[in-house]
């Protein structure tokens, strides 16, 4: 069992094995970073909104007795007073999301708090979150409740599924509109007048035919005499109207159809994109979740360079990438950053140093192989 001792910086109890002081948080450097091997889902994320942590590894998440004990004892003070409203921070289709403009230097937030929040990418809703944090009804339904309190995190109602696209229009569509104008009651046609009923055969008068006038016989040209004048040229027939000139008679079928023809050579526009993802911290826990770890801590760094006091965030951040990811180059990039912000700051110089000798320690031990162990 490791012992206890005082931090240099501050003064407070820290184990001998302690990798930095959860107080202060000045590296130690009293553990190589190859004794521990990194986490082999490293989350930048969490790790920045949960307190500091002593140990250079992660410790284990579980559901803390707090948050049990606080479920059951409201669902029993709810069962037993019936009186009582139950009341939920949200439906299990509803989206949480961190709040907009959330300044992580104002956070004070549990380690499990800090996991259920990385959970939330803006688009999985209140039961997924429930179901990935393994947390019941109750408790989700409690812990959502803190977290609404604390104005950190805010609910919106699922995004609505978009509207389908258009069917293109094909040629067979063509016969099922013509089918149905003749199947189409309204605009028809008048129907033509039923025929008289038969004579009866007493009143069936039979009147003689009218006598053909025979045609006019061809003038005969006398001898000698001049050719009779050829006839005249037939008339040419008028032009036939343009169909487009003709009036078309129009159906409720034919006005969908053609209004589906047109909707569809509009070109498609983007949905616009989702308040939640415009929150450079909650684009962050997306890219995060999604796998896209170096781009989550860019957009990350942009969040802390809007923060109103980023040197002890940027401090932090590169505690956790040393952790996290043993990335000393961007640890000593960005404890660089905190040290010029904040030259006073005794823990952010020493952290600095710190870092920059373990880097320089690793450097020398990879062109001399046989230092390694020492």
């Amino acid at each position: 069992m490791a012992g206890t001792m005082k931090c240099p910086e501050c003064g407070k109890d820290v184990a001998t094995d302690a990798f930095q002081c959860p107080s202060c948080e000045l590296l130690l450097g009293l553990v190589p970073l190859d004794s521990i091997e990194p986490p082999r889902e490293p989350t930048v994320i969490r790790m920045m909104l949960s307190p500091p942590e002593a140990s250079l590894s992660r410790a284990d998440i579980r559901v803390p007795d707090e948050v049990r004990q606080a479920a059951k004892a409201r669902l029993k003070r709810e069962v037993t007073a019936p009186t009582v409203l139950m009341t939920f921070a949200a439906s299990s289709t509803d989206v949480p999301a961190v709040a907009d403009g959330l300044d992580l230097t104002s956070l004070s937030l549990s380690s499990f708090e800090a996991f259920v929040i990385s959970l939330m990418d803006g688009r999985t809703n209140v039961d997924g979150v429930r179901q990935a944090a393994g947390l019941s009804k109750p408790e989700m339904n409690g812990l959502l409740m803190s977290l609404l309190d604390k104005k950190v995190v805010r609910v919106s109602e699922p995004p609505k599924a978009p509207a389908r696209p258009p069917r293109p229009v094909k040629a067979e569509d063509l016969g099922l509109v013509l089918e149905a104008v003749q199947t189409e009651p309204e605009n028809a046609l008048p129907a033509p007048p039923p025929s008289p009923p038969p004579l009866p055969p007493s009143e069936i008068v039979v009147r003689p035919a009218a006598t053909a006038t025979p045609p006019p016989m061809p003038a005969l040209r006398r001898l000698g005499g001049k050719p009779p004048a050829p006839p005249p040229p037939p008339a040419r027939p008028a032009p036939k109207p343009d169909v487009a000139d003709k009036p078309v008679r129009t159906t409720p079928a034919i006005e969908a159809f053609l209004k589906q023809a047109k909707s569809a050579q509009k070109p498609r526009e983007e949905p616009p994109a989702s308040a939640a993802m415009l929150d450079p911290l909650q684009r962050a826990i997306a890219l995060e979740k999604e796998g896209q770890m170096d781009r989550a801590i860019e957009v990350l760094e942009q969040a802390i360079k809007k923060s109103r006091n980023p040197a002890p965030l940027y401090n932090r951040l590169g505690i956790v990438l040393l952790k996290e990811r043993r990335d000393l180059g961007r640890a000593e990039m960005f404890l660089e950053k905190a040290r010029k912000l904040d030259p006073s700051n005794a823990v952010y110089e020493k952290n600095y140093f710190t870092v920059m000798g373990m880097r320089a320690a690793v450097t020398h031990i990879k062109k001399n192989p046989l230092l390694k162990g020492r």
